[in-house]
């Protein structure tokens, strides 16, 4: 067993009014923010835990599209995005990054309720969005699927009997155009509709000098249509079905110092051409491309059949299919060509019980979840100095499948011990089960640097379960309306799984352990200068055990 620690100095998280805005004196003061963190309706201010949020507002001002520009927005959370198809979120310095089809992610990314296993997948368009809240440290007692290292929620505008529509057009340089849209507005007396559109093209930022080609472009369009009934105050059903298409240049590779050769004798002779980031000298093919289609539809279901008690019933489904092909080396000669096939099918079911509706000083929900995943890796294909020919020419053929399977029950208290205190516990217990299957062969001189030649090709099967127990407990006190202290304590876990390249049938059938994360985190949430300035700081340490990451290793 491995452990590894994380603690951090106070993150502070400042909110103020400018003294430019020009605002009277009874209109100077800061909006309360709401968020669902704990599952139900609360201010900012009263969450015993770190969390951010990005308005609607602020998103549309920022030109927010992206899950990385959330990323790189939120303190303590930093990405790294190799492509659309391979975000590496980190949150309070541990990373997430996945590989091949058996991994898990340990910062959890949800739109509207649902999470997105794969990490291909969970890049997608932001549009029309409410809000977006980011929680740090480990999650599991009040959502469906468990997280070991944070959270990420994007929560898309629903539909409502108001009737509106929005047309927004944007032209730039590098031949940008950009169109934003929706419509929105009551079907009967007791359904609404809401149509929400998106689509961009570009050229790209790259240019290749040889071709004079721009190879980094993007084309994406996406289209949500949601349908919302409510035939009483009591019930409330959403069905949503969202698409998403993107069509853009095969991701760019560059030397790591363009001052220095980055293929020499006897492989060829290139150093890059120019030091500027955006001008390179690849590969002159034009079938290098990226392309990707996500689909996603959900059902959710609120009834509150008693004063006291609510139903809430999340149906979740995802199709998702990307094709890549690409120059991974990034020369002139075809040194290293890579092309993947990655297929995501998931479906989840999430039933929640609770009585947040309910006046009182002991609120509690409580939930079971049950969350299938399949991927397959197909075609990973490299091709490595075809144009050497014998004998340094090589082919490598790589091809993971995965099926998981996942139930979980949580469940949570939250109780009003005196009039400024409160008390919150949570529970957690998991279950993953993967089965695992993996094809692994090469032919050409090469050969051996990705598959032992006595074993080669490798073709295995291997199944594996986990489990875990995981909770939570937080105690908080408001020494005013405005000043609260909080203190808390949660333990996170994330399932085992398959390597996703590996070298050996030993290594391919050999499962790696569970992650666990041991969170530890004290907080101050405040409001001065009457609410003109808001002042909210954390102060953190976790461990985790067995942490999962990924590592090339000689061969």
């Amino acid at each position: 067993m491995h452990t590894v620690t994380r603690f951090a100095c106070p993150v502070l998280v400042l909110s103020f009014f400018s003294p430019m805005q020009m605002v009277s004196a009874e209109d100077a003061v800061l909006e309360e923010i709401v968020v669902t963190a704990r599952r139900m309706q609360e201010s900012l201010q009263d969450v015993p835990s770190s969390i951010s949020t990005l308005s609607s507002e602020f998103i549309r001002s920022e030109r927010i599209q992206n899950v990385d520009q959330i990323i790189a927005l939120t303190p303590g959370a930093t990405f790294t995005s190799f492509h659309k198809g391979q975000q590496d979120f980190s949150m309070r310095g541990i990373s997430s990054q996945t590989e091949g089809a058996a991994g898990d992610s340990g910062v959890a990314t949800y739109v509207d309720n649902i999470v997105i296993g794969s990490d291909f997948a969970k890049s997608l368009k932001i549009m029309d969005v409410e809000q977006v809240e980011i929680l740090r440290g480990p999650q599991g007692t009040a959502f469906g699927r468990n997280a070991s290292a944070g959270l990420l929620h994007i929560i898309n505008r629903r539909p409502t009997q108001e009737n509106e529509a929005m047309v927004e057009a944007t032209v730039g340089n590098y031949s940008l155009m950009e169109v934003n849209a929706y419509l929105n507005g009551g079907l009967s007396d007791n359904s609404s509709g809401r149509l929400s559109f998106h689509f961009d093209d570009r050229d790209g930022f790259t240019k290749d000098l040889s071709s004079g080609r721009d190879v980094d472009y993007v084309r994406n369009t996406s289209l949500r249509g949601q349908w919302r009934f409510t035939p009483t105050q009591d019930f409330d059903l959403l069905l949503k079905l969202e698409w998403s298409e993107d069509d853009d240049g095969a991701p760019i590779r560059r030397g790591p110092d363009c001052t220095k050769p980055y293929l020499e004798p006897p492989f060829g002779n290139f150093t890059e051409p120019s030091c500027d980031p955006w001008k390179t000298d690849v590969s002159d093919r034009d079938d290098l491309i990226f392309t990707r289609t996500i689909v996603i539809g959900t059902a959710e279901v609120t009834w509150d059949f008693t004063e006291q008690l609510r139903l809430t019933s999340i149906t979740g489904w995802m199709d998702a299919e990307m094709d890549r092909f690409a120059d991974i080396f990034g020369t002139p000669l075809d040194v290293l060509l890579q092309g993947n096939n990655d297929k995501a099918s998931q479906f989840s079911q999430e039933f929640r019980l609770d009585n947040s509706q309910q006046d009182s000083a002991l609120h509690w929900i409580g939930g079971v979840y049950v969350y299938s995943d399949d991927r397959k890796k197909i075609g990973e294909n490299r091709d490595s100095l075809s144009y050497a020919g014998p004998p340094f020419a090589t082919t490598t053929d790589l091809r993971t499948a995965n099926k998981t399977t996942s139930y979980g029950i949580f469940g949570q208290l939250s109780y009003d011990v005196g009039e400024r205190t409160n008390l919150t516990v949570g529970g957690r217990y998991s279950s993953d089960e993967k089965d695992f299957s993996v094809y692994h062969g090469t032919e050409g001189g090469l050969g051996d640097v990705f598959v032992d030649p006595s074993q080669n090709p490798i073709n295995a099967m291997a199944k594996e379960s986990w489990s875990e127990f995981t909770g939570s407990a937080s105690l908080s006190y408001h020494f005013t309306d405005d000043v609260m202290l909080y203190g808390l304590f949660a333990t996170g876990y994330k399932a085992g799984g398959f390597n996703g390249e590996p070298y050996d049938l030993v290594s391919a059938v050999t499962p790696y352990d569970q992650e666990t994360s041991n969170n530890l985190e004290a907080g101050l949430k405040s409001q001065w200068l009457d609410n003109r300035l808001r002042l909210n700081l954390s102060v953190f340490h976790t461990t985790y055990d067995d942490l999962q990451v990924v590592d090339f290793l000689p061969s």
